[in-house]
């Protein structure tokens, strides 16, 4: 049902069908442009929240337990390889974090109820 078209007697009626065309416009989706940036916005912060994961992982792992002692420079470079790691996995689809972002940002799944 589309409150658009219902007809009422109450006097501001005009304002409020001002006020809720910008639902109307929210239904019609987002240019390619502000899709594109929640895209990349989604998969950013998908790829932040799994090099987190990673890395609180990575600190359940004992560090002393090897022959050779973990160096300054091998930290980094895990912390590097963890960073790529998950953007990568954001990239790929992930953990789908992303895709529910978008879904949520672009009013997919608004719009799939709506029908």
């Amino acid at each position: 049902m589309d409150i658009m078209s219902i007809q009422t007697n109450f006097p501001n009626y005009e304002e409020v069908r001002r006020r809720l065309a910008p639902a109307s416009e929210i239904r019609n989706g987002v240019s390619d442009e502000e899709r594109q940036a929640i895209q990349e916005a989604a998969e950013a912060f998908e790829s932040y929240f799994l090099q987190i994961m990673l890395s609180e992982m990575r600190r359940t792992i004992p560090e002393d337990g090897g022959i050779i002692p973990t160096s300054q420079a091998e930290r980094i470079f895990t912390e590097m390889l963890d960073e790529e790691i998950a953007k990568e996995a954001a990239r790929s689809g992930g953990i789908g974090l992303a895709q529910t972002i978008i879904q949520q940002m672009t009013r997919d799944s608004y719009t799939s109820n709506m029908r």
